[in-house]
């Protein structure tokens, strides 16, 4: 009875252990404060830095970190095709041309793949090309690939674009990349014709990731450190989408070389893969960590998010007041969508999602322990 007590109470003390998580001891005692931002055009990221600014002045806080899907939660699978920044490169020559407010007389109101030119284009080279310029590059695939212009600086394609029926001729139009002529006021530059360097014609390998969106100092709170690269702290004027793997998706998909790659979505949309981390299980209970990549909020905020908060005591009163004058600032913070406001702690969320098994065989044994313990005191004192 004695050695059924002392495996049954090794058994809960290893039980309760696995509930910890690296984050948690990281953090200390996370809370996790989901919010929405007020439905818009687009999502007013302003929003949720309010959030956090009102949420750092409260006593007992010892960091912040901002996340969409959470750790625990079923993987947000996403599917990519895969560039290596290794392919071979050839030349292709194509007209120069500029696509000006009279352009839309000329072509078709939509594209024919990917999209037009947006305002999140002023900082990154992009331009859109014809027919006949993405049979020269990469077919249907053209959209989300880049080539290199006749300085070696990379531009990004990000539409395919078609002549409106009326204005089609017999004649074959030439090969043309289009650059972004609307927003100025001088007149264009006539076309030109100019060589550009392609990777050569292949197809991409696909693949599975787990894409969340995180902000710069997740990494550090979650307990990911850097591999390689950089992480979301230093933006380059002028770059466009990035994003973050982890070590998984690194030895998975690019033989260990990533930084530098790129993984082109289902909408065409490009991502320079900037960083590696190494991303530890959230504890013994998680038998694999899953292929990941990590987008930064600057770039791709969704209108619901979560702010992961550190707590330094989570003891039942301290933290009770946390979470009331965290609920208290958050609501006082202009630009809420009308979804209401979900604060928990992290090991609360663990145990209705990744730790529930855990959480159920504690509850399970934990009473098993103490009538075991039971039995064994109750016959020492019948022998004596």
């Amino acid at each position: 009875m004695l050695r059924l007590a002392v495996s049954t109470a090794y058994l809960v003390e290893g039980l309760h252990t696995a509930l910890q998580t690296p984050a948690g001891r990281r953090l200390g005692h996370p809370i996790l404060a989901t919010v929405q931002a007020r439905p818009g055009v687009g999502v007013d990221i302003g929003y949720f830095e309010d959030v956090e600014r009102a949420a750092r002045p409260i006593a007992g806080v010892t960091g912040t970190a901002w996340a969409a899907p959470l750790p625990g939660n079923q993987p947000t699978w996403q599917s990519f095709r895969i560039e290596s920044h290794q392919i071979p490169v050839r030349e292709v020559a194509l007209d120069m041309a500029w696509f000006t407010a009279e352009s839309f007389q000329l072509f078709a109101p939509r594209p024919t793949a990917g999209r037009m030119f947006g305002g999140a284009d002023r900082n990154c080279p992009v331009a859109v090309v014809n027919l006949e310029a993405a049979q020269e590059l990469f077919g249907a695939d053209t959209v989300g690939r880049t080539i290199q212009d006749f300085a070696g600086l990379p531009v990004e394609i990000v539409g395919v674009v078609g002549m409106q029926k009326a204005m089609r001729s017999a004649k074959r139009s030439r090969p043309t990349i289009y650059y972004n002529y609307t927003d100025r006021t001088a007149p264009p530059c006539p076309v030109a014709r100019a060589r550009f360097r392609a990777t050569v014609v292949s197809e991409l390998a696909a693949a599975e990731l787990d894409a969340n969106v995180v902000s710069p100092s997740y990494f550090d709170a979650m307990g990911l450190s850097l591999l390689a690269g950089q992480g979301f702290d230093h933006p380059v004027p002028g770059e466009c989408r990035i994003g973050v793997i982890d070590q998984e998706a690194a030895g998975l998909y690019f033989a260990g070389q990533a930084v530098g790659a790129a993984v082109i979505d289902g909408r065409g949309r490009r991502t320079r893969i900037v960083g590696i981390v190494h991303s530890p299980p959230l504890g013994p209970f998680q038998q694999r960590v899953e292929p990941a990549i990590y987008f930064p909020t600057s770039q791709d905020a969704p209108s619901t998010m979560t702010l992961i908060v550190g707590a330094r005591d989570g003891s039942g009163p301290i933290l009770t007041k946390m979470l009331t004058d965290l609920r208290r600032r958050i609501e006082s913070v202009p630009g809420r969508g009308p979804a209401p406001i979900v604060i928990k702690t992290l090991e609360a969320h663990l145990t209705q999602t990744a730790l529930a098994p855990l959480r159920i065989a504690a509850m399970i044994v934990g009473p098993s322990a103490a009538t075991a313990l039971a039995s064994f005191c109750r016959e020492t004192i019948e022998s004596k």
